[in-house]
């Protein structure tokens, strides 16, 4: 069994006036919740909601429907409370990659899927609400193995995800469940983007 931590710690920063001094940092851990089952748990991405709660995701073998399935807690941001978990996935491997929260107050999950598939495992996009209730959910497979590695709302509502394409790296901006554009890069040869920033 593999135990997994989340963890918040509370961070000042004291700038020294000689720059070849460096900088002086002390870091209090202000609380440690676990989050273990029977089988793995593991977090890849963590946000806080606007209602304060922090939003976390990613895998889990423990109660799955087969292999692992993606994974979703809310947590209490004071305490690290778990206020509610959720586990999707078919009979093989989900996993949750990235999480934003949009405009309504629900949340997009980013990840990959290997249950019915195009091809090994696909890119997989889920939408669930504040209280972690599934919407809807839709994946983007070519014959390879592909994934949503992460995840930007820009102010309009729409998405743009990131990740692998059949060995590509591929960018996408989403409206809805449908891609407006996309762009791919690379030779095939095993390419991935795993972070992403929105230039101003």
């Amino acid at each position: 069994m593999k135990t997994f931590y989340l963890l918040f710690l509370t961070c000042c920063l004291l700038c020294l006036s000689q720059p070849n001094i460096g900088v002086a940092q002390t870091m209090n851990l202000s609380w440690q919740k676990t989050f273990d089952g029977k089988g793995n748990e593991q977090f890849n991405d963590l946000i806080e909601a606007t209602n304060g709660n922090l939003v976390a995701v990613g895998k889990s073998s423990s109660q799955s429907a087969g292999g692992d399935d993606g994974y979703l807690v809310f947590a209490d941001f004071s305490t690290g409370a778990n206020i509610l978990e959720r586990r999707f996935g078919g009979k093989k491997n989900e996993e949750f990659k990235a999480v934003v929260q949009t405009f309504d107050g629900g949340f997009v999950l980013a990840g990959s899927t290997e249950s019915n598939t195009v091809g090994k495992k696909d890119a997989w996009l889920m939408k669930v609400d504040e209280y972690g209730t599934l919407l809807w959910e839709k994946s983007f497979g070519s014959k390879g193995s592909d994934s949503w590695e992460c995840l930007s709302i820009q102010s309009d509502g729409s998405l743009v995800a990131a990740g692998y394409w059949d060995g590509n790296v591929r960018v996408a901006k989403l409206v809805g469940q449908e891609i407006e554009w996309e762009t791919i890069i690379g030779k095939g040869k095993y390419d991935n983007l795993t972070g992403m920033a929105m230039a101003a």
